[in-house]
């Protein structure tokens, strides 16, 4: 099964995301910032990633740039 890492701080976004990823059928993946993201990253190598742009410690813009400069 596909697994899919969701990065999102908010409760109501990781409800309404949790229900479309039911009907897609991924395997779901949390993080509620971006350095928990990055430890998911690699163990983990999900699918799609859905990540929120604004995140307490670390922005969406800055993990986007980590998982690029990451290796696999």
């Amino acid at each position: 099964m596909a697994r899919l890492l969701i990065v999102d701080d908010e409760p109501d976004a990781q409800r309404l995301i949790e229900l479309v990823r039911q009907r897609a059928r991924y395997k779901p993946l949390y993080a509620k910032d971006g350095f928990r993201a990055l430890e998911l990253v690699e163990p983990e190598r999900p699918d799609p990633v859905i990540l929120d742009q604004m995140l307490p410690g670390m922005g969406g813009f800055e993990v986007l740039e980590a998982m690029r400069q990451r290796p696999s």
